[in-house]
C-alpha cells in the first residue's frame, strides 16, 4: 500500500461533485443481464446447498410429499445434525434413519387398530390378491386356483372352516 492510500479520507472530499460516466444503452443492458444471471446463480447455489444439507441429514428423497413440507418450512440451522433433530421431533425420522413408506403405513395401521378401527386395509389387500387370482388363473385350472387361494388364506391368518356356510 502506498502513502496516498493511507492518507485518503473521504471526508476531505465533501462538496466535490462526482462525475458521471455515460455508457451506451447496450452496455447497460449487458450489465443488467449479467446482474440478473448472477442473482439467479446465487439463488440456485443457495437452494442446492440447502438440499445438500437435508440429504446429509438423512432425508434422501426431499421431493417425497411427506418431506416436501418439512424441507420448505424448515428455518433452523443448516447443520445436518440440527435438521435431523428437527425431523426426529416432527416424527419424520427415527434416531437412526428416515421412516420408510412401509414403516409409516405400519404405524398408521397400528394407530387405527389402537383407536378401535375395524377395517385397517387388510381386507383391501386380501381382496386385491383374490382378484389377481381370478384374473390370472383360467377357470379350468381349478386345482391351481384353489392352491393359490389357500396360500392367501394361510398367509393372512384367515380362519377357514371347510363346509361352513357364511352368515349361517
Amino acid at each position: 500500500m502506498s502513502n496516498t492510500d493511507e492518507q485518503f479520507d473521504p471526508e476531505d472530499y465533501e462538496g466535490v461533485q462526482e462525475r458521471m460516466a455515460t455508457l451506451p444503452r447496450r452496455e447497460v443492458r449487458r450489465f443488467e443481464k449479467e446482474r440478473r444471471e448472477l442473482a439467479a446463480e446465487r439463488e440456485r447455489s443457495a437452494r442446492l446447498e440447502r438440499e445438500n444439507a437435508f440429504i446429509r441429514a438423512g432425508i434422501l428423497d426431499i421431493e417425497a410429499p411427506k418431506y416436501m413440507y418439512f424441507v420448505r418450512g424448515y428455518d433452523g440451522e443448516m447443520d445436518p445434525d440440527a435438521i435431523k433433530a428437527a425431523a426426529v421431533e416432527a416424527g419424520l425420522m427415527n434416531e437412526g434413519a428416515p421412516v420408510t413408506d412401509a414403516e409409516a403405513q405400519g404405524h398408521e395401521v397400528m394407530a387405527r387398530v389402537a383407536n378401535g378401527a375395524g377395517n385397517v386395509n387388510l381386507e383391501d389387500d386380501i381382496s386385491r390378491q383374490l382378484r389377481e387370482v381370478r384374473q390370472n388363473i383360467h377357470w379350468r385350472d381349478g386345482d391351481q386356483a384353489q392352491a393359490e387361494i389357500m396360500r392367501i388364506v394361510g398367509a393372512n391368518d384367515i380362519k377357514y372352516y371347510p363346509g361352513a356356510v357364511p352368515g349361517a
